[in-house]
């Protein structure tokens, strides 16, 4: 069975700003307004912060049978899996993925927060054999996840994060089967680390997803685990905008269905370009753009996000 792959890839290389960013840039006489430079892995405590974005993606497939599986980026290090069915002969798709969440300073350190994703999807199929041509839109919910973040270390130029996120429900898709809402299905774990020599940050960024089997009729779907590394730099260009840049190195088993191999185990070079701006001291806006270097699968992808502290 042939199938395609990754349409999203998490750009885990976006840099967040840390609490040193509010800190060195409030102390600049020609800042006017608290700046978040994209995130912030942490909420002050107490503090509540919502959430939202929207990613487009545009794909293709010749001929192809099976699934594709996207990875929507919620923080620069975290991405929830969405996952929809395909078979097809000749295919594009047009696929928005939206996403909303909360988040909660606990401590000043931890922060606690839950996200929730849909998509939507237009499709034009057409076959070679009978010449016809048939077009499809459907939504979705994707998924639900609970996610923890916190600061391991901050000491001069430099901090360390941990952070993970559960599955608490995922819509999972694979032809010919029905579709079907898992719980508990997957979880990541990641650490993250900056150094700071302002106005630039440098950030390197590892983590893995792990995804439980899944009963498909009695026989066992088993989605590959995944291995990212991401360095990212990135730049204030003024008092409300930052510039960043990144590549994601990722490694992904493969997966398996009733104990067979899909597909090869797969590893992929991604680039991120993104750019934040501060509209005031409570809400941010960032855009990002990831394009395929190099690998077998995977195609370009842009997202628009927002974020605002009550």
């Amino acid at each position: 069975m042939k199938k395609m792959r990754p349409l999203f890839v998490a750009w885990a290389a976006l840099l967040s700003a840390t609490a040193w960013g509010k800190e060195s840039l409030l102390s600049d006489s020609r800042t006017s307004a608290p700046i978040w430079i994209i995130d912030e892995f942490v909420s002050d405590e107490g503090k509540v912060r919502y959430e939202g974005g929207i990613s487009y993606g545009n794909y293709a497939s010749d001929s192809t049978k099976g699934y594709t599986r996207a990875n929507l980026q919620l923080t620069p290090t975290l991405a929830v899996p969405v996952v929809s069915g395909l078979d097809t002969e000749q295919r594009q798709t047009d696929q928005l993925v939206g996403m909303l969440g909360i988040r909660y300073g606990i401590t000043e350190n931890n922060e606690i927060g839950l996200r929730t994703t849909g998509s939507w999807s237009h499709t034009q199929t057409y076959s070679d054999t009978t010449g016809d041509l048939q077009r499809e839109q459907r939504f979705s919910f994707s998924s639900l996840s609970a996610n923890l973040s916190t600061r391991i270390y901050r000491g001069g130029s430099t901090s360390a994060f941990a952070f993970g996120s559960l599955g608490i429900a995922d819509r999972l898709s694979m032809l010919p089967f029905r579709p079907k809402t898992v719980y508990l299905h997957s979880v990541t774990m990641g650490l993250s680390g900056y150094l700071i020599d302002d106005p630039v940050v440098m950030s390197l960024t590892a983590s893995t997803t792990l995804k439980r089997p899944v009963d498909f009729e009695g026989k066992k779907y088993q989605l590959g685990t995944s291995f990212t590394v991401a360095p990212a730099i990135s730049f204030l260009a003024n008092d409300r905008v930052t510039l960043s840049s990144g590549l994601q190195f990722s490694y992904q088993i493969a997966d398996r269905f009733a104990g067979r191999k899909l597909n090869l185990n797969e590893s992929q070079i991604h680039m991120t370009l993104g750019v934040g701006y501060a509209l005031n001291e409570r809400i941010s806006l960032y855009g990002n753009f990831l394009t395929k270097l190099s690998g077998t699968s995977g195609d370009n992808s842009a997202q628009l996000s927002f974020m605002y502290e009550n």
